[in-house]
């Protein structure tokens, strides 16, 4: 079986649409503070990373207390810099969310100390999307850090994109 622990209430009722999925809402900290020994044997971490960056060491002494012997993390994150096409305001969200995200050398420093056999890869994927579905994506706010903007804010960052994509045409 498969454990979503997702703080966002639209994530957990997307996820409690899908099969053989037990969904609980909380945060990883609170999550693993849990006495969870036993009920899990991999732990995917996608894209939160910079949610955890104060309590690093806390959480994976305890995801190390409650996996099994040859249990396995598997940590998938973005890069501080990025690519993504944002205005600027959320490009300056994204610099500050991610201003604390370690390096794969700094993740094995951190977690080889209690027990962890650390391999690493950094892959670059690349992917194509038209402007109007981006746009949509940035009005559901489908980023964490994109939740701090009112939906105006999305609107007046779409418009300058459009203005910046105009002025890259001419």
């Amino acid at each position: 079986s498969v454990i979503c622990v997702e703080p966002h209430p639209t994530m957990v009722s997307i996820a409690s649409k899908l099969d053989g999925i037990t969904v609980v809402q909380a945060t990883a900290q609170e999550f693993s503070s849990k006495d969870s020994v036993g009920q899990y044997n991999k732990v995917l971490m996608a894209f939160c990373s910079h949610h955890f960056a104060d309590c690093r060491k806390s959480l994976f002494t305890k995801l190390s207390e409650s996996l099994p012997q040859g249990g396995l993390i598997l940590i998938i994150d973005r890069q501080r810099e990025t690519a993504l096409p944002l205005f600027k305001a959320a490009q300056e969200k994204h610099q500050q969310a991610h201003k604390n995200d370690l390096s794969s050398e700094q993740y094995s420093v951190l977690v080889e100390p209690l027990g962890f056999q650390v391999d690493s890869c950094e892959l670059t994927l690349e992917y194509t999307m038209t402007k109007e579905l981006w746009y949509e994506t940035l009005r559901e706010k489908y980023i964490s850090y994109l939740h701090w903007f009112t939906d105006e804010q999305i609107e007046d960052g779409i418009k300058e994109l459009e203005d910046y994509f105009h002025e890259m045409n001419d």
